[in-house]
């Protein structure tokens, strides 16, 4: 049966047999098995790349069965696909038609983030020859990709407020200083947002500093000044 990545971008060279080819003088009768075939192959190439594919596996292997019959990895396969887990390393796999696991990497050949496969989420591959990997190209995930993993409201007296989640402690540790101790450690410690609310014109900085990854201080200053202000802190552990 004749696939999309099988033809050829010669016109002469679709030339087998039909249906799978158009050859010179053709019968008349086989007209309508050709045209039918080019229409099937369009379909399943669409039905590959649209993202209704779901795919299969667990543990992060991961397995494709497209609508195409692919009988061979080659540079450009591509795939749109939803995912039915999320990632938990930074190595995760996909093997399309059962031959055999490939790497999913980013687009240079990096390896990923845990978390960066989310169940639910569609993500589009290509496949990179050379390499022996497949390049996750671009992804579109639900919401529940990036969801905070620790956020905090601090009055600047330095005591919690209601609605914090897993924040253990805050020690105010001098003049616009705090250290904020969170209940777990997160992996992507750089991810933070810090908001002060302002006092008083002239601007002001927040300045963040990680010790551990479960220890986070954070100072508020105008002008070079400690600076004691009300804050929230929002993290996420996702990529």
């Amino acid at each position: 049966m004749s696939e999309i990545q099988t033809w050829s971008t010669t016109a002469a060279n679709n030339n087998s047999a039909a249906p799978n080819g158009w050859p010179e003088g053709m019968a008349a009768s086989s007209l309508n098995n050709a045209g039918r075939e080019v229409m099937a192959a369009m379909a399943k190439w669409y039905k590959d790349t649209n993202g209704t594919l779901v795919s299969g596996g667990s543990s992060n292997a991961y397995t494709l069965t497209p609508n195409r019959t692919v009988s061979a990895y080659e540079g450009g396969l591509s795939f749109a696909f939803e995912a039915n887990h999320t990632s938990s390393s930074t190595t995760p796999t996909l093997n399309v038609s059962s031959l055999g696991a490939k790497t999913i990497t980013d687009q240079e050949g990096t390896a990923l983030t845990v978390g960066d496969i989310v169940s639910g989420g569609i993500y589009q591959v290509t496949y990179d020859a050379g390499e022996g990997k497949f390049k996750l190209i671009s992804s579109f995930v639900t919401s529940s990709g990036l969801v905070p993993f620790a956020y905090a409201r601090v009055a600047s007296d330095g005591t919690l407020q209601t609605g914090s989640l897993n924040i253990s402690s805050v020690s105010k540790t001098g003049n616009g200083a705090y250290t904020l101790t969170l209940s777990s450690g997160v992996t992507n410690i750089a991810k933070c947002l810090t908001l002060a609310s302002p006092m008083e014109t002239g601007g002001y900085e927040i300045s963040i500093n990680w010790s551990t990854s479960t220890s986070c201080a954070i100072t508020t200053s105008i002008g070079g000044g400690g600076w004691n202000a009300d804050f929230s802190f929002l993290v996420y552990d996702t990529n």
